[in-house]
């Protein structure tokens, strides 16, 4: 009966441990979370901002921008909760909605929702940024960029060796990294042209012509043949921006 007694005793004792450990884990990140966190970095000086409050009674606000031609913002108040790193909130105003998403702190100031990868359960997915904090430093964002292969090309008349003809071109890419590239103008097919390739997230190019002989640019998806700019330059010096 004793041996019996000791077995139960350490089985309760294993199960309070392990849900000791569980609601220390859960508590640490839903401190961690309290305070208020905006939906675009404001090192970035967007336009408008929404945002959570994580307040310590165990509610979340959500503040949205009403959509109108000022800085206004409406706000939804509901419950948060926590099962170790997984949060539910709840939005009772008007709809119930019902979001469950994984907590993943990226930094300190800087956390990140994410799919629990169960099935029915809609997570409230993005990065999101500490109002306040004095960096987000350790954070890459991640920049909308192309997915396929474009060209860029300039046509000219036939030219004399003696007429300079450069094209440079100086690449952004989602991951923020850069790059710059020279491209030579063929004097037997009359053209120079760039590849922008896959990933690329904006772009700046400076074509430049000596004697300003007109010339035809193209600025096209090399996979399905769109173009997505064309027009006829009459000048020596051309600039184009583009962001994907």
């Amino acid at each position: 009966m004793k041996k019996v007694l000791l077995v139960l005793i350490a089985v309760l004792s294993f199960t309070a441990c392990s849900n000791d450990s569980d609601d220390n884990n859960s508590s640490e990140i839903e401190t961690k979370l309290l305070g208020k966190w905006l939906f675009e970095n404001p090192n970035n000086t967007p336009t408008v901002n929404n945002s959570f409050t994580f307040t310590s009674d165990g509610k979340v606000i959500y503040s949205y921008w009403d959509g109108g031609s000022g800085n206004n913002y409406d706000s939804e108040t509901g419950p948060f909760s926590f099962n170790e790193d997984v949060m539910t909130m709840i939005f009772p105003e008007d709809v119930s909605l019902t979001f469950v998403q994984k907590v993943v702190f990226i930094n300190d100031n800087v956390v990140e929702f994410e799919e629990t990868g169960v099935s029915n359960e809609n997570a409230y997915e993005g990065v999101y940024y500490r109002d306040g904090a004095e960096s987000y430093e350790g954070f890459v964002e991640q920049l909308p960029a192309s997915t396929q292969l474009h060209i860029v090309e300039f046509k000219t008349g036939t030219l004399d060796a003696w007429v300079s003809v450069s094209l440079t071109t100086k690449l952004t890419f989602g991951d923020g990294t850069k790059s710059t590239i020279n491209s030579n103008f063929d004097y037997d097919k009359n053209v120079v042209s760039v590849e922008i390739p896959e990933n690329t997230a904006s772009f700046e190019l400076d074509f430049y012509i000596e004697d300003s002989s007109q010339a035809e640019m193209r600025f096209y998806n090399s996979v399905n043949d769109t173009t997505v700019k064309q027009e006829t330059i009459s000048q020596q010096s051309y600039q184009y921006q583009y962001s994907f």
